[in-house]
């Protein structure tokens, strides 16, 4: 009969075997073409005109139930 020691160390390296899926891709940000990095060097006029083109957050998620991504939201 293996020991608990034994028992504890297959079990540790069965379940760091296998990676986690993530339930969410990283968030990505659309900026309407701009480049938020060279936002400061953007002419006050530049910034208006940028800010009224559609920014938004978009990101895929897994069904709990079968887990492939969803798609973009």
């Amino acid at each position: 009969m293996p020991t608990i020691s034994v028992v504890l160390q297959t079990v540790n390296e069965t379940v760091y075997t296998f990676p986690m899926k993530p339930n969410f891709t990283e968030p990505k940000i659309y900026t309407g073409g701009v480049d938020v990095r060279q936002w400061s060097k953007l002419s006050k006029t530049e910034q208006k005109e940028a800010l009224k083109k559609p920014w938004y957050v978009y990101f895929s998620f897994r069904d709990p139930e079968d887990l492939p991504f969803l798609g973009h939201c």
